[in-house]
């Protein structure tokens, strides 16, 4: 929240019996009954998705294979949070993680920050200390027994070394996996844990988001053209799901020395 770097929207469910209800997002788009966008495409406007597993069954099937594309050729990245009610479900195959069990914390546990290819240790100094980030008491949470090939452990229990917090390479993008939900007591503890939130989240954010991919792709390659010459401008064009385009038509602009602007 609060962040000038990101523009944040939600697909939120109101309660167990209730259906979802949209902020910002897709907010022009035809909604079924659900409460869901009915064009699933509008997801490729944004960078990262978060998803809360206890409700991934709900998300209708036309959202299935974008999520995938949204990932292996966008290059965005999804956060998955929590568990699923069903131990075979359609993404499964997207999160970085194959089996997990479930704890309390009866007390207060601390956590280890792994991975300082995602997080630059000079810019997060603070995170990295002893005893930063942890588990509140009294909650339960989720931890990886086995990984899926490729994926590798962010954050895990100092008291028995469980994954909380897990990513994995997916095609072009980022795929995560986080086993609890209340990290946002870290940030209601003390101001000091509140930056250490802040610091965590943003950088995270950022790293699963950098890596998408724009949908043209000039292929310039340091050519000099030559005035009053014939010249071939060539582009990678992808389709709305990402993909190498087959029927592109591409128009640009040329603005000549006298600052004139002509349409090809």
């Amino acid at each position: 929240d609060n962040n000038p770097q990101f523009e944040m929207d939600s697909i939120i469910r109101l309660s167990e019996n209730n259906y979802f209800k949209t902020t910002e997002l897709a907010k022009d788009e035809a909604k079924d009954e659900k409460g869901f966008p009915k064009n699933p495409d509008f997801i490729y406007n944004y960078d990262v998705i978060l998803a809360d597993l206890n409700i991934i069954d709900e998300i209708p099937e036309t959202y299935f294979q974008k999520f995938e594309n949204f990932c292996a050729e966008k290059g965005s990245g999804i956060l998955w949070i929590g568990i699923p009610q069903k131990p075979d479900f359609a993404f499964s195959n997207i999160i970085p993680l194959k089996n997990n069990g479930s704890a309390k914390s009866i007390k207060k546990s601390y956590l280890s920050l792994e991975g300082q290819f995602i997080l630059p240790k000079t810019a997060t100094e603070n995170i990295y200390s002893e005893n930063s980030l942890f588990l509140p008491e009294n909650i339960q949470y989720f931890y990886a027994k086995e990984l899926r090939p490729g994926a590798k452990t962010i954050l895990k229990t100092n008291e028995n070394n469980e994954s909380v917090l897990t990513v994995q390479q997916f095609g072009a993008g980022r795929t995560a996996w986080l086993g609890f939900y209340s990290d946002w007591r870290w940030a209601m503890s003390s101001s000091k844990d509140a930056e250490l939130y802040k610091d965590l989240w943003n950088n995270f954010i950022v790293w699963l988001a950098s890596s998408s991919k724009k949908r043209i792709y000039p292929e310039f390659n340091g050519k000099k053209f030559i005035i009053d010459e014939n010249s071939t401008i060539k582009a990678k064009i992808l389709d709305p799901d990402y993909l190498p385009s087959l029927s592109a038509v591409v128009t640009a602009n040329i603005s000549t020395p006298s600052g004139k602007t002509i349409e090809i």
